[in-house]
C-alpha cells in the first residue's frame, strides 16, 4: 500500500514539473522596481517577458539581465531536475507609446542597457529567448536616478561662483 504523504509529494513534484514544461511561449508581464531589487523569471521552451517601468521624476537608467542556472530536487522516483541557463534573442526599451528608446541582441547569457535622460513615465522591457529541456530562470535588476533639473543645475554653480569669490576675497587679504 502506498503511503498518502509519498504520493501527495510526488503529485507535487510532477505538477511543477509539468507546469515548467508547458510554459513554453508564454508572456508574461511584470512590475520592475527601479531600486536594483532584482526580479526573477521561470521560463518554458521559449519566452517573451514584458518588464513594466514606471518612472515618477525624469531618470537615468541603468540595467542588468543574468541567466541563472537551477537545480530542483524532487522525492524519488522523480529525483533532480536542472534547469539549464536559458538564451537571450532580444531585449529593448520602449516607452509608452511603443517606440523603441534602445534594442539589443545580447550575448547568449546576459544583457545589460542604459537610458540617459528619460521623462517621467511608463516604459516597457522587453525581453525574449529560449531554454533547452524543462525551461531555465534569470534575473532583472534596474537602477534609476533622478536626472537634475536647470533650476537645480543653476543654484549649484551659483554656490560655486559665491565660493570662489569668498576663497578670493581672502587671498587678496592674506
Amino acid at each position: 500500500m502506498n503511503n498518502p504523504t509519498s504520493l501527495k509529494k510526488s503529485g507535487l513534484a510532477l505538477g511543477i514539473a509539468l507546469a515548467l514544461a508547458a510554459g513554453s511561449a508564454a508572456a508574461t508581464t511584470y512590475t520592475l522596481p527601479t531600486t536594483g531589487a532584482p526580479i526573477g523569471s521561470l521560463v518554458g521552451s521559449s519566452f517573451a517577458d514584458i518588464f513594466n517601468i514606471n518612472l515618477a521624476t525624469p531618470s537615468n537608467i541603468a540595467g542588468i539581465g543574468q541567466s541563472v542556472s537551477m537545480t530542483f530536487s524532487f522525492p524519488p522516483p522523480f529525483g533532480t531536475v536542472v534547469l539549464p541557463p536559458v538564451s537571450f534573442s532580444s531585449v529593448s526599451l520602449l516607452d509608452s507609446g511603443n517606440n523603441t528608446i534602445w534594442s539589443s541582441t545580447p550575448n547568449a547569457s546576459s544583457f545589460s542597457f542604459t537610458g540617459s535622460s528619460l521623462a517621467a513615465g511608463i516604459y516597457h522591457l522587453n525581453v525574449s529567448g529560449t531554454a533547452s529541456g524543462y525551461g531555465g530562470g534569470y534575473a532583472v535588476s534596474l537602477m534609476a536616478a533622478p536626472v537634475p533639473e536647470p533650476g537645480e543645475w543653476a543654484m549649484m554653480l551659483a554656490g560655486l561662483g559665491i565660493v570662489g569669490i569668498m576663497a578670493r576675497r581672502r587671498s587678496l587679504k592674506g
